[in-house]
């Protein structure tokens, strides 16, 4: 194959290249595509002891899950055409499937950097993208800040 002919920026390469799903994938086995602009899913992943570590932030910009079966089986009691034991087998093989829902199920991405454990400790995580400052500013009571936007409001 010669590459060089595609060096060039206005050069369109006619392959697609993709990593089979697998044990050594670092999307995993199997991923969740959702409609958002910013081409997020949520995915699978090998490396679950990730998610007993203190620091989450390794993906770039997409989710890993824990439990990506319960996710299927949660799918599967909207969709009649999801048979989750069937995919969990072919999980076992290097066939690729895609299954699209017959019935939308809305898809709530939060962001926390306080909550509660199971076993009822406050935990607290750095906040990675800053949300925390923002929504303080925005959000949050500030008595001058009302007074002010009740007179913008009144004009």
């Amino acid at each position: 194959m010669d590459w060089a002919q595609y060096r060039a920026k206005d050069k369109h390469i006619p392959y697609y290249f993709m990593q089979v799903p697998g044990s050594r994938n670092a999307l995993g086995k199997i991923k969740f595509l959702f409609p958002n602009k910013y081409s997020v899913y949520i995915h699978d992943t090998p490396s679950k002891r990730l998610f007993f570590r203190n620091v989450r932030a390794f993906s770039h910009g997409c989710m890993r899950i824990q439990k990506p079966r319960e996710l299927l089986e949660v799918l599967a009691l909207y969709n009649d055409n999801i048979d989750v034991d069937e995919i969990m087998d072919l999980l076992g093989t290097r066939i690729k499937k895609t299954i699209s829902l017959k019935h939308k199920v809305p898809v709530d991405i939060t962001y926390f950097t306080a909550y509660v454990d199971p076993y009822g400790y406050l935990n607290f995580r750095r906040d990675i993208y800053h949300y925390d400052r923002y929504q303080m500013e925005h959000y949050a009571y500030n008595p001058k800040r009302s007074e002010s936007q009740k007179k913008k409001s009144n004009r």
